[in-house]
Parts: C-alpha cells; sequence; structure tokens
C-alpha cells in the first residue's frame, strides 16, 4: 500500500523542522502558514533524502558526541564549520534539544580553535512597523518550538562569550520584513532565501578580517548549511558560497548535521525518506553515531534517552 501525503503539508511540516529562526523580543519562530499561493513555489523534500539513500551508510560509533565531533575536526582540520540541526518541537519538549547538547558537550570541544560563533537568530526592535509586527505575529502564531528554545539560545550565546567565542546574530532590514510579506501573509520561501543570505553575509563579514586564523562556526537549521542541495533547496544554503569563499582564503569549509533520534521519529514526513529506517536503527542509547556522507559533509547522531530534565541539574 502506498502512501500519499500532501505536498503542502510536507512543505510546512519541513520549514517547521528545518528553520531555526527565532526573533528576540521575545518571540520564538520558525514555522510556516499553510498557504498555497506562496508556499508552492518549492518541491520540498528533506535535504538528505537524495545523499543518504544509499543501502549501507557509512558510519562509526563514539561513545560520545563530543568524540565523534572531535574526530571529524582531526580528520578534515575545517576553518569553517556548518552545523545544522533538526529543531526541537512541543512533541519532543522531554528529550534535550540538539541546541542545548550542542552547548553542554561540543562547544567546549570547540571553543579552544574557534574565534566566532554565527547563530541563526536576530533581534525584532519593533522599528520595522507593522510589516515587522505582521511577520513575527504569524510565526509566533504557528511556531512549535518550546518556550524553553529562547532560554537555550540566550544560554548559548554567554557560553560562547565565556568560552572565548565572540557570538554574532543577524541582522534583518525593514526591506527584509517587506520582501517576505505577500497579501498580508508571509511566504516561507521568501523566508528560507532571506535567512541564508543574511547568513552569508554574517559570513562574509567575518572573512574580511584576514589576520584570523581560528576557525568559525555557523549554527543553523539544517536546510540552510547543505553543501550538495537538490535543485529545491539551492536557495535556502549558504554553504557553497561560503565554501568558496573558505577555500579562496586556503581554507575549508564542513558541513555536520546535528540529529537527535527522537525529533526525527516524530516526523512523519522523515518516516517516509528512504534513510529514516536505516538512521533510526543506527541510532543508539549508549552511543553517538558518526555518519559519513562525503569528505566534508558528516551526520552526529546523538544518544537516545537524554531527557531535558537531567540535564536541567547539570546548568
Amino acid at each position: 500500500m502506498t502512501c500519499k501525503v500532501s505536498r503542502t503539508k510536507m512543505k510546512y511540516e519541513l520549514m517547521l523542522a528545518f528553520l531555526f529562526v527565532f526573533t528576540f523580543g521575545l518571540t520564538t519562530s520558525c514555522g510556516g502558514k499553510k498557504n498555497e499561493n506562496h508556499n508552492d513555489r518549492a518541491a520540498f523534500s528533506t535535504k538528505i533524502s537524495k545523499t543518504v539513500a544509499a543501502k549501507d551508510l557509512k558510519h562509526r560509533y563514539f561513545l560520545s558526541a563530543r568524540e565523534a565531533l572531535a574526530e571529524i575536526i582531526r580528520s578534515t582540520s575545517p576553518s569553517v564549520v556548518g552545523l545544522g540541526e533538526y529543531h526541537q518541537t512541543a512533541k519532543t519538549i522531554n528529550t534535550l534539544s540538539a541546541l542545548e547538547r550542542f552547548r553542554m558537550d561540543l562547544l567546549p570541544v570547540l571553543a579552544p580553535g574557534t574565534s566566532d560563533l554565527i547563530l541563526e537568530t536576530w533581534l525584532s526592535e519593533g522599528n520595522c512597523g507593522a510589516t515587522e509586527k505582521t511577520v513575527t505575529g504569524q510565526v509566533s502564531q504557528v511556531s512549535q518550538r518550546p518556550d524553553e528554545t529562547e532560554n537555550e539560545t540566550l544560554r548559548l550565546l554567554k557560553s560562547a562569550r565565556r568560552l572565548g567565542v565572540k557570538p554574532h546574530i543577524l541582522e534583518m532590514r525593514c526591506t527584509d520584513y517587506e520582501r517576505v510579506i505577500k497579501d498580508g501573509g508571509v511566504d516561507y520561501f521568501e523566508m528560507l532565501t532571506l535567512v541564508a543570505r543574511r547568513l552569508e553575509d554574517k559570513a562574509e563579514a567575518l572573512f574580511a578580517q584576514s589576520n584570523n586564523k581560528k576557525m568559525r562556526i555557523i549554527y543553523s537549521g539544517a536546510i540552510h548549511n547543505d553543501l550538495t542541495p537538490d535543485d529545491d533547496f539551492a536557495e535556502f544554503t549558504y554553504a557553497p558560497k561560503v565554501a568558496r569563499a573558505a577555500k579562496r582564503l586556503g581554507g575549508k569549509f564542513v558541513e555536520i548535521d546535528l540529529y537527535v533520534p527522537e525529533f526525527i521519529e516524530t516526523s512523519e514526513t522523515a518516516k517516509l525518506e528512504a534513510w529514516y529506517s536505516q538512521f533510526v536503527a543506527l541510532a543508539s542509547k549508549d552511543k553517538a553515531v558518526l555518519i559519513e556522507l562525503s569528505e566534508s559533509s558528516f551526520i552526529i547522531g546523538f544518544r537516545r534517552g537524554v531527557s531535558a530534565s537531567k540535564a536541567k541539574s547539570l546548568r
């Protein structure tokens, strides 16, 4: 028996899953409004569906995600690391998020050799009038992000600075808010494209600091860090342009996706993908799994069963 899912529903869930952005002000966003007129401009499918559909994924197990990440850094020596996550929703609030795992476990590994962290978020200051209010209001209404996401992001910004890594957030202009509004609704094709361009802008500004020999990190939704996107996703990723810029400066860009198994398992869309059952089978309660897609592209599958409440005792 075959199962058909409406393209609008799939696109809606995928935008919720991959668009990390929330605006301080403080409204979480990253969702999408079902809008047949504006969201039908691209045929969405998950970024790894084509890359990871192979029968056997090249993988290794490590005692922790920290060890898996250290191995990637050791073997690739990147100058820029593009981290992408599949986001937490209200349905998975009891499971520790990828964002908090990165802050607690992975950032300390990267910090000694890292100068800057670009985070896919921005400050909504209310200076752009009704248009800004409409955008932030609509995404707030449809967002499935737990309230804790905002706290986790603020903790990450503070932790980075405490570890000697300079944090950066994106900058949105009034014209940006105007760009993503079509007929009174948010056009999420434009939103995803806009976020990718702003990530590029921030990365290019850091590249201008030619005397900086340390690594830069970009943390975003996994739709934005894709080095080899399908045609339908090409506008949503900053990675190819940033990778070329890094290469011109004698460096290297590496893409690393951070996946929490419980987040993947609760996605109805992910269940339809060719890679789903193999990824679920590889995920472990005892170890982290490192999946190599190419010499510059990796997935770290976190350990299963790590509760959010357990992490609170460690803060």
